[in-house]
């Protein structure tokens, strides 16, 4: 069979592909996955970003603009009110609030800090300022300011403390990168996953295939794990594959059985119809009685081919509708009618005894087997020597005992 299987899977040219695994759905569902992830990702941080930083721009430059404007509307309100006395309890009343006048020759009038060196521009018309505390190595505060023209033709530097606002936008930040690194990293992982369960995969395809393009049905399919769907697959398929080795097995010993129980009948039909040849002057009557034995013996034969296909189903659990009452002594007085024949033409003596019995079973099966025993007992005991039949019944149990002088079964062989 393995010789007809291979020729045909080459003469078909049939061989299972293992895919690449750029090929594979592991491979396209992590890729679509790490897509449709990478842009949620991707806009929710642009989103939060982007959506941050205008709230904090258009907050602080409203507060800027609102301390301005409240400013210049007590100046038109009270002309003679000094400007800076106003910054001054501004600054009294709200920490956060940063001023520095200037005259147009660019001197100070009031302030509440020194400009510092380092100015940025947080957006147009309003700069950032970087205030540095002399006792500290560091910058401490992040002053939004915009310049003013008063109507009294002062220069007004005014400014709020968002020290804090811009802690929380660089912790937007922070976490928009660490959202970035941790999406780089599932990416990485969602394809070494995809990459050893196809790696997986194409182990068990490539074993399956080798199996069934080599026959090897001994072969099983390596488990390296048993707690996922891949081991559980695998030790399916394993499962399987022994079951297909048993029925493969069965078939073959029901292909020896039949070659080894037709032997005996065939030689015997021989043998007959030999003997019918050498008795050409023989009685109608004669030939007759020669006649209805070939066509016992060829019902027998195909009785005992039955009989071996039945056994195969019995061993398999699939069939027992042949089982029924029968008469146990008459089965072994047909076997050794059948028998006795051959014995003596092996200069054997064959004697037997048999008490009334019946019993529940495969009548074709039970004498199928009392033919096979003797047939080996003939067969491999020395000439001149007695086959010894035996039926004993205790109680309601029967017992069949089958004794000659051969030289048995060889241990090593016995457990087979």
């Amino acid at each position: 069979m393995t010789e007809r299987y291979n020729s045909a899977a080459i003469a078909a040219g049939e061989k299972t592909e293992v895919r690449p695994y750029y090929r594979s759905s592991s491979f396209i569902i992590a890729a679509l996955f790490v897509f449709l992830l990478s842009g949620a990702v991707v806009f929710l941080a642009a989103y939060l970003y982007f959506t941050s930083r205008d709230l904090f721009i258009e907050t602080t430059v409203g507060n800027i603009n609102a301390l301005i404007a409240g400013i210049t509307m007590v100046q038109e309100v009270n002309p003679d009110f000094q400007v800076a006395d106003l910054l001054e309890r501004l600054a009294h009343i709200d920490a956060s609030v940063y001023y520095s006048l200037y005259n147009q020759d660019s001197e100070v009038i009031a302030a509440n800090f020194r400009v510092p060196i380092q100015i940025g521009v947080l957006v147009e018309g309003t700069v950032l300022l970087d205030l540095h505390d002399p006792s500290s190595l560091v910058y401490q505060h992040k002053i939004a300011a915009k310049v003013h023209i008063l109507d009294s033709g002062l220069y007004l530097l005014m400014g709020r403390d968002v020290s804090q606002s811009f802690s929380y936008q660089s912790a937007i930040e922070l976490l928009i990168w660490g959202s970035m690194s941790a999406l780089l990293v599932l990416i990485v992982l969602s394809f070494v996953v995809s990459s050893l369960a196809v790696r997986r995969i194409n182990l068990i395809a490539r074993t399956a295939d080798e199996i069934i393009s080599t026959g090897d049905l001994s072969r099983r399919i390596r488990i390296t794990s048993r707690w996922d769907d891949l081991g559980h697959l695998a030790n399916l398929l394993n499962r399987l594959f022994n079951r297909i080795e048993e029925l493969v097995q069965g078939v073959r010993q029901v292909s020896n059985n039949i070659a080894h129980d037709l032997r005996t009948p065939l030689t015997y039909i021989r043998n007959r119809i030999e003997q019918m040849q050498l008795q050409e002057s023989s009685t109608p009557e004669l030939r007759r009685e020669n006649y209805e034995e070939l066509a016992r013996a060829a019902d027998n034969l195909l009785s005992t081919f039955s009989s071996l296909l039945r056994i195969a189903a019995i061993e398999n659990a699939a069939r027992r509708e042949q089982f029924a009452h029968f008469e146990l002594q008459q089965v072994i007085e047909d076997v050794v009618e059948l028998y006795t024949p051959l014995a003596e033409d092996s200069n054997q003596q064959l004697d037997w005894h048999s008490q009334p019995a019946k019993v529940f079973g495969d009548q074709h099966l039970v004498f199928q087997m009392l033919a096979n025993l003797l047939d080996n007992a003939i067969k491999y005991a020395p000439e001149h020597t007695t086959i010894n039949l035996q039926h004993n019944v205790d109680k309601e149990t029967s017992h069949i005992t089958i004794t000659d002088q051969g030289p048995g079964v060889d241990v090593s062989l016995r457990e087979k």
